[in-house]
């Protein structure tokens, strides 16, 4: 059996045009905790960070003195034409990737830069 052709990056492109369009900011705010919320249930069935991020597609990898950088960007396609919904979403993401797994390791903040995900964890 075959499946008809899908077309995710459409899709993704449209939801962040849509949420863009949203002056009222209650879409925004709705997409946060979203992500807020799937990467806390994520991180409570991984328990782990690094392997969880890994597996979402963010290669994460971690300096001598703890910092977590993303050398990817799952969301890479969108985040071209939406950087900034698509980066404050990675940041709720992570963080709650972080509560979920219930670990004292860092804080996620955004930390642009070219050639990989904006997201960084800073080790407390």
């Amino acid at each position: 059996m075959s499946l008809p052709a899908r077309n995710y990056r459409l899709l993704g492109s449209l939801l962040a045009n849509a949420a863009s369009a949203d002056a009222s900011g209650v879409v925004l705010k709705a997409l946060h905790q979203a992500a807020r919320e799937e990467g806390k249930s994520l991180g409570q069935g991984s328990g782990e960070l690094l392997p969880l991020l890994d597996e979402l597609g963010y290669e994460p990898q971690a300096d001598a003195q703890g910092e977590i950088t993303m050398g990817n960007c799952p969301f890479h396609m969108v985040a071209q034409h939406q950087t900034q919904l698509v980066c404050s979403m990675n940041l709720q993401l992570v963080s709650g990737a972080l509560e979920g797994c219930q670990m004292d390791c860092g804080l996620a903040e955004l930390s642009p830069r070219p050639g990989r995900c904006c997201v960084v964890v800073h080790p407390h």
